[in-house]
């Protein structure tokens, strides 16, 4: 964040003042932002997904150093003419805080006044019995401000969503019914960074019998850096699954069953997902049709299954609706429309005998709403220098 070309500053006050100093100044280092997200998938109104911040996990530090090179510039009166070489030294600044990561609007890390090392101070002796006593004082200012200002999501079919932090953004599905959906997540965040570096250079002549006169005294503010600059943290890839019903058959026909008989017709519900799927069964129609049990639950490849029962009462057509209604994002309701007919009764009455049969799978009683799924995402601890 701060490697720069070197800053002359050129004399000061100026070459022709009787002591005079110049500095070069070169900035480096960066800004190093660690935290730890979490990837929400919710549903069945809509498929939102949202990132939020780990709690505990935020990390702003900031390194930064300046390689200092210093001259004075003498001209006594034609006593000393020139210009002499002081010092190169390296200066280290190191701040650093926590914050909760994509809570927190802005995170500041201020090193306005550090103590960074004492004035430094050269005698340079001018002729015998003249010297000159100079030291600099030096006062950097470091601020930087961090600010995270959305959070842009790819998702499968390179279609980028942007959010606020903390803002879910829809998801679009589609009905192909995905076993899991990929994502590719990155912040997108602001850095403020403010550096600067206060420079006093004072300067006093002491000459023996004389005693000391004072030459320069006079502060000299240098900025090396202001700008605001937008940085990228990611891309994370990381994966959600989800439940995914295999879509049973439209229709359902019993064909004619007599009046006092009773048949049965085995449904399937089959999890062609990657997460376990739960859902309700329910017959809108006539009564002479009915399915049990009224809800399923199929693990990730597994199924599980109603039966459809058929017992007319009367002559006739019938005619109902099966809705199948699962935690499938992509096909959350399915319609199955079950048909039969009757013409006639048992000759006998106790000459049917029928029994309640299922398909033999795992049946399971979910209560299933709004869904959560969470995968944690570690953003890439980055450097920016």
């Amino acid at each position: 964040m701060f490697d720069l070309v070197t800053v002359d500053t050129g004399y000061w006050p100026s070459q022709s003042d009787p002591i005079s100093a110049r500095f070069h100044i070169t900035p480096s280092g960066g800004v190093t932002t660690e935290f730890e997200a979490e990837s929400l998938l919710e549903w069945p109104s809509a498929l939102e997904q949202g990132i939020r911040g780990t709690p505990g996990t935020g990390h702003l530090e900031v390194e930064a150093e300046l390689e200092l090179e210093a001259e004075v510039y003498i001209n006594l009166f034609g006593i000393f003419v020139g210009s002499v070489p002081l010092w190169t030294e390296n200066l280290r600044l190191d701040g650093e805080t926590e914050f909760e990561p994509l809570i927190e609007p802005e995170v500041v890390v201020d090193l306005t006044d550090p103590v960074v090392v004492d004035p430094f101070e050269v005698p340079i002796t001018i002729i015998t019995g003249v010297d000159l006593v100079f030291s600099v004082g030096v006062y950097p200012e470091l601020v930087e401000t961090f600010s995270p200002v959305r959070v842009e999501t790819e998702t499968g079919d390179a279609q980028v969503l942007q959010a606020q932090p903390g803002v879910p953004v829809t998801i679009p599905i589609g009905d192909n019914q995905p076993a899991e959906i990929l994502l590719t997540s990155t912040v997108v965040a602001e850095y403020d960074t403010k550096l600067d570096v206060v420079l006093e250079p004072a300067a006093s002549l002491d000459v023996i019998l004389l005693g000391s006169f004072e030459l320069i005294d006079i502060p000299l503010a240098v900025p090396l850096v202001s700008e605001v600059v937008n940085r990228t943290i990611g891309p994370e890839v990381y994966a959600h699954a989800l439940p995914a019903l295999r879509q049973p058959d439209a229709e359902v026909d019993f064909g004619s069953v007599e009046i006092g008989a009773v048949s049965n017709v085995e449904l399937p519900l089959e999890n062609i997902g990657a997460m376990g799927l739960e859902g309700t069964l329910v017959v809108n129609g006539d009564s002479a049709f009915s399915v049990f049990p009224k809800d399923f639950y199929a693990l990730p490849g597994q199924v599980d299954g109603a039966v459809l029962t058929f017992a007319p009462q009367r002559p006739g057509d019938y005619e109902a609706t099966l809705f199948v209604t699962s935690s499938d994002p992509s096909v959350p309701q399915v319609e199955v429309v079950v048909r039969g007919s009757s013409g006639k009764g048992l000759v006998e009455e106790d000459a049917f005998s029928a029994s309640l049969t299922t398909c033999g799978c795992a049946s399971a009683t979910g209560n299933f709403g709004w869904l959560w799924l969470s995968a944690v995402a570690a953003l890439a601890r980055r450097r920016f220098g």
